[in-house]
């Protein structure tokens, strides 16, 4: 159910006239809604399975790409699948291991060609 039918008509001198129906493909012009949702630092936590002191900790780190939206941080589904593959592997117990892990991919990143 991508798509919708529209009945088109015109007004030529007070007379309608049937221009037909048109049928518009949605499936590739609006974003799926699940990619526009931003998550709570409390939903991402229970996503990952940590505490929101720890999604913190990753945050205030750069690990972990927030929109600060007031006063809450919020988090798009993009920057935690880049957040997965960024770091996966990686350990990351501690702050010390957080930046390393974000400061080996920063080098990374700046000695790979086109990145």
């Amino acid at each position: 159910m991508n798509e919708i039918n529209l009945k088109i008509k015109a007004y030529l001198n007070g007379t309608e006239i049937d221009l037909g129906d048109v049928k518009f493909d949605i499936s590739q012009t609006i974003e799926p809604v699940d990619d526009l949702k931003l998550y709570t630092t409390s939903e991402i936590a229970n996503l990952l399975g940590v505490g929101e002191d720890y999604i913190n900790l990753l945050r205030n780190n750069h690990a972990l790409v927030a929109t600060q939206l007031g006063k809450r941080f919020m988090y798009s589904r993009k920057e935690i699948k880049n957040f997965q593959e960024n770091f996966e592997g990686c350990e990351l117990a501690n702050r010390e291991m957080i930046m390393d892990a974000v400061k080996n991919l920063h080098k990374k990143k700046s000695s790979t060609p086109g990145k």
